[in-house]
């Protein structure tokens, strides 16, 4: 079975090496690009998103049942939920402005971990839960899409609780930077061998936007068709400005008209419309412009007269996925033609995604724009795929333990040690910049865990509860 990906932490990457009774093993420079696991959503015109709530059965461990508490944890760490949310929901829309997917955000009914019953577009979740426990040494995991996980619990991402994140520069780990990279393992991505990129396997600063490999990388994923696209209305001349507005024909019986799919593909992007006020109208004209169920645009709409006068406005602005209308009660004259403009609200990732706008000059309602039937059942039988091989994976915690250095014993405690099939990671609490000591703490910590002389080591060390910049790669003769 196939685990899900974790992000690891890391500490600085300047290094000491150490020369007496180690052997200094050079570590390979890698800069290999981006990697794609070859899982991809069936429908990534709508990919949902849901907030597990606190108190939702996500496994066992034992026999003893684990309960979802990110809710609590991260009101905590960041004040409210609306801060922590943003931000995860910024780390998925940073994704969706590179490639043709959408993201809605969506109420959750607290069904345990992977007990739904769809792979995708489940009325009761998000296809992408995100809950969080306390758990080992890895700050986040995510299960891969279908068809690696074909059941409810793909693309779902779980939080280290244990750990305290923030999302204003503060003390504690950025969660757009981990929630981001947990996002791209959901959308079919592999771990990258560039360290400046959000898919690097290990969390080594705050990444405030997706790396040129990032970009590359999700474009490359077949079912996603490569850089965004511009909808339909943007094609030869474009309809950016008056003169190429898009003319948009109204119903003479029914005085409404409708464009049930359009993209703010770019933050750039602008679409204008036109339409001509039909006889035998009210006087009025309300346009009402949606994002909600569609994408998780904050969308932003003008109105103007044929002489190009704004006489109408309206913004989402710190909405994601919503609707907006402007409704000008008076003065439209039958015959005359107006203009409607229609951008994102702002320049941030929100500024981009799919909407439709309706037309109303009478008094029936326009059709409900139409959104994506994303249904999807679940495999049979459940499958998470074969195990990939993850970056690390936790030790124990130890308790004090007395090692003796230079004839002076001291007591310090092994705080977290870390290993994958070639590395140990030992963190230690030290007193002072004293790294034989560290070393000394590392193989004892080693030792208890079982673990043989001949593996690589990187040890770091802590001085008054802060990490030193310096540590050592080497190889126990």
């Amino acid at each position: 079975m196939r685990s899900p990906f974790f992000l690891r932490r890391q500490a600085s990457s300047r290094r000491r090496f150490l020369t007496s009774r180690f052997q200094v093993e050079v570590l390979e420079d890698r800069n290999t690009p981006y990697a794609i696991t070859g899982d991809a959503w069936p429908h990534p015109e709508m990919i949902s998103i849901s907030i597990v709530p606190d108190g939702t059965l996500l496994g066992y461990n034992g026999g003893t049942p684990i309960y979802s508490n990110l809710i609590a944890q991260f009101n905590a760490d960041m004040g409210s939920q609306d801060i922590w949310q943003d931000e995860i929901l910024r780390a998925a829309q940073v994704w969706a402005q590179q490639t043709n997917i959408n993201f809605k955000l969506m109420s959750d009914n607290g069904t345990a971990s992977g007990g739904g019953n769809y792979q995708q577009g489940d009325p009761g979740m998000g296809d992408l839960r995100i809950a969080g426990y306390s758990m080992g040494g890895n700050l986040a995991g995510a299960y891969l899409p279908p068809p690696d996980t074909n059941y409810s619990l793909a693309g779902d991402i779980f939080f280290n609780t244990s750990y305290t994140f923030e999302a204003t520069g503060g003390s504690g780990y950025d969660v757009f930077t981990v929630a981001s990279h947990e996002i791209g393992h959901a959308l079919g991505m592999d771990h990258s061998a560039v360290s400046a990129a959000t898919m690097y396997a290990s969390y080594l600063y705050e990444k405030s936007a997706l790396n040129a490999d990032d970009k590359s990388g999700i474009r490359a994923i077949t079912a996603y068709s490569g850089a965004r696209d511009p909808d339909s209305y943007d094609g030869g001349a474009g309809n950016d400005t008056f003169a190429n507005a898009s003319t948009v024909s109204i119903n003479s019986t029914t005085k409404w008209g409708q464009v049930a799919s359009a993209d703010i593909y770019l933050t750039s992007d602008v679409d204008f419309y036109k339409v001509y006020a039909p006889s035998g109208h009210n006087g009025s004209l309300v346009v009402t412009v949606q994002s909600a169920g569609l994408s998780l645009l904050h969308p932003k709409v003008y109105v103007y007269d044929l002489w190009q006068n704004q006489i109408g406005y309206a913004t989402g602005y710190g909405n994601y996925g919503t609707t907006v209308t402007v409704t000008v009660s008076s003065g439209i004259v039958a015959g005359r033609h107006y203009f409607v403009k229609v951008m994102g609200a702002d320049s941030s990732a929100f500024g981009t995604g799919k909407y439709g706008v309706n037309f109303k000059f009478g008094t029936t309602n326009p059709s409900a724009i139409p959104l994506p039937n994303t249904t999807t059942a679940e495999g049979s039988p459940n499958v998470t795929g074969g195990l990939h091989p993850l970056e690390t994976v936790s030790l124990p915690y130890f308790g004090s333990a007395t090692f003796l250095t230079a004839n002076t014993p001291f007591s310090r405690r092994v705080i977290q040690a870390e290993r994958s099939t070639s590395m140990a990671t030992i963190r230690v609490d030290l007193p002072t910049r004293n790294f034989a000591a560290a070393h000394h703490a590392a193989f004892a910590a080693l030792a208890q865990g079982g673990y043989g002389e001949s593996e690589a080591l990187d040890v770091e060390t802590m001085d008054d509860g802060e990490l030193l910049e310096e540590a050592a790669d080497c190889r126990r003769d």
